[in-house]
C-alpha cells in the first residue's frame, strides 16, 4: 500500500537546481532524480522545476495525492498544483491547493510533518514494533507517540494505549519526562519512539513506572545504547534487537529494542 513519506534527506532548492547536501557540508548536488523517493514522489519532485532556495518537502498519501512544502516563499508555487499528482502546496506561510491528506488509513498530515521514507519500510518498522510489544491486553503509555504511526498498531492487537508528545492531540501533553510524573499507573509496558537524540530524559520516569516491558524504538544506535545502558542499571535486560535499513545506502539504521524486567533471586 502506498503511503506517505518524506524524502530521507529533504531535497534543497539552491542556484536554481534542485539537490542534496553533499556529506560533511553543505553544498548543494544537484540531481535529476532521487532513488530513495518512492516512484510518485520522484516524478512530482521533477514536476516542481526550479522552486526558490532552501529546503523542499514532499508527501505521498495512500489515495496517490501528493503534497509539497517549500521552505520560502514562491509565486510559481500555484501552477504545481495538478502536476503529477500533485494536490497542494505550502510554499512560507502561504498554501495552495489541499495541504493535508490522508497518509494511510485514519492518519492524517502534510508535507512537514514527519514521516518514514517509504511505504515498505514503515510497514516493516509497524510490524517489528507490534511484534516486540507483542498481543494484549494490557495497558500501555506511548512516550513520543506523534501522529500515532505505532499507536494503530498496538490498539489493533488488543491494547489500551496511553499516548503522549508535545503536540495536541496526544492523551497526555507535554515533554516526556514531565508525562512520566503524572502519568496513572500501572503500565504493562511502555513504548517510546524518540527523536535522534534519543530519550535520556525519560529513561528514570520509565524506570519508576517498572513497567514489565519497554519497547524503544531508535533512529540513532548511539543513542539507543546510551538510554538502554541506564535501562539495564535500573533492573532491565534487552531480549531481542531488531535493526530495520530504512534507508538504504546511507549511513541511517533504525533499531526495535524489546527490554523486560530482569527476574530477580
Amino acid at each position: 500500500m502506498p503511503a506517505v513519506r518524506l524524502a530521507p534527506a529533504c531535497p534543497l532548492s539552491r542556484g536554481g537546481k534542485l539537490g542534496l547536501y553533499a556529506e560533511g557540508s553543505h553544498r548543494v548536488v544537484p540531481i535529476e532524480h532521487c532513488p530513495q523517493l518512492e516512484g510518485p514522489l520522484d516524478l512530482a519532485l521533477r514536476a516542481l522545476g526550479t522552486p526558490p532556495e532552501g529546503e523542499v518537502a514532499l508527501a505521498l498519501g495512500h489515495k496517490g495525492e501528493i503534497v509539497v512544502g517549500v521552505e520560502k516563499p514562491w509565486k510559481g508555487a500555484g501552477n504545481v498544483v495538478g502536476r503529477a499528482g500533485i494536490v497542494g502546496v505550502t510554499a512560507g506561510e502561504a498554501a495552495h491547493g489541499k495541504t493535508r491528506i490522508e497518509l494511510e488509513p485514519g492518519l492524517v498530515g502534510g508535507p512537514w510533518d514527519f514521516a518514514q521514507a517509504s511505504a515498505a519500510g514503515n510497514a516493516a518498522l509497524i510490524a517489528l514494533a507490534r511484534t516486540a510489544l507483542g498481543a494484549g491486553p494490557g495497558r500501555v503509555l506511548e512516550l513520543y507517540a506523534g501522529s500515532g504511526n505505532l499507536t494503530r498498531g498496538f490498539r489493533a492487537d488488543g491494547w489500551d494505549v496511553v499516548t503522549s508528545d508535545l503536540a495536541p492531540g496526544a492523551d497526555l501533553v507535554g515533554a516526556a519526562d514531565e508525562v512520566l510524573a503524572r502519568a496513572q499507573g500501572p503500565f504493562d509496558a511502555i513504548v517510546l519512539d524518540p527523536p535522534r537524540t534519543g530519550a535520556a530524559e525519560a529513561v528514570a520516569g520509565i524506570a519508576k513506572h517498572a513497567p514489565r516491558t519497554v519497547v524503544y524504538v531508535s533512529c540513532d544506535p548511539a543513542t539507543l545504547a546510551r538510554d538502554a545502558q541506564k535501562l539495564l542499571e535500573a533492573g532491565y535486560r534487552a531480549e531481542r534487537a531488531w535493526p530495520v535499513d530504512l534507508m538504504p545506502q546511507t549511513a541511517h539504521v533504525e533499531v526495535v529494542l524489546r527490554l523486560i524486567v530482569r527476574d530477580r533471586p
